[in-house]
């Protein structure tokens, strides 16, 4: 068995691969896996804290 890879994938190769994507994510979370989405967060707010 070979190591797994992470990288960045592109726009264009993140739209070919969506539904993988989903699809790793679904199983993801149906087993268990915690995930949360965090929108963009301007920098001001966060250094004024």
């Amino acid at each position: 068995m070979t190591d797994p890879t992470i990288r960045r994938l592109d726009a264009a190769e993140t739209e070919a691969r969506i539904n993988a994507l989903s699809m790793i994510l679904t199983d993801a979370v149906a087993h268990g896996a915690s995930v949360n989405f965090l929108a963009a967060v301007d920098p001001t707010i966060t250094e004024s804290s």
